[in-house]
């Protein structure tokens, strides 16, 4: 039936929302490593060409951090873990400058050694992984939810086309079978 159709196209419209939840924590994780990898290579090299990476990074960041709390406002929980991500990336973003800043007030140290002061950023960037994992093991047992209760509506989708086939055929033998006893009473 048509309201059947409509469930299914709800019911999958649900996967591919999720499935885009996932992609976009997959690519704010992607663009906090691209910042951090950005910031190691300026800190080892000293050229300001190297954090071209980290600038990219921190305008993206802005703009999936965004569209993540669009794509979570359904799910509390996903909601509050969206705050802490987006206060965890800030602070990774602010040791990345603070680091870049010590790194061009003192030079290079005299054995190449990024070990010379404790690297803040690396704690930070354990945190925004913990934070994207359990963003990822929630939409994974949402995906899972949505992906069976889709599949529930594509069988009863399924089920009524042909429920509906088979009562057609029946109405249509019915009718060929009342025209044939009304053509046989004519005669």
């Amino acid at each position: 039936t048509v309201q059947q159709i409509h469930t299914l196209l709800d019911e999958t419209g649900a996967v591919v929302h999720t499935l885009e939840v996932q992609r976009q924590l997959d690519d704010i994780l992607l663009t906090v490593i691209e910042a951090q990898t950005s910031q190691l290579s300026f800190m080892l090299t000293g050229q300001e060409g190297r954090l071209r990476g980290y600038t990219a990074a921190e305008a993206n960041l802005t703009r999936q951090l965004r569209q993540l709390e669009v794509l979570s406002s359904d799910n509390f929980a996903q909601v509050g873990r969206v705050n802490r991500l987006r206060d965890a990336t800030s602070r990774h973003l602010a040791a990345i400058v603070k680091r870049v800043d010590a790194r061009r007030t003192r030079g290079a140290s005299p054995n190449g050694s990024l070990e010379q002061e404790p690297d803040e950023t690396r704690v930070i960037l354990a945190e925004i992984r913990r934070i994207t994992s359990e963003m990822a093991e929630e939409e994974a047992t949402v995906l899972a939810a949505r992906q069976a209760q889709a599949q529930a509506a594509y069988e009863a989708a399924v089920t009524g086309r042909i429920g509906s086939a088979v009562v057609n055929a029946l109405l249509f033998v019915s009718l060929a079978l009342v025209a044939a006893s009304w053509a046989h009473a004519r005669e």
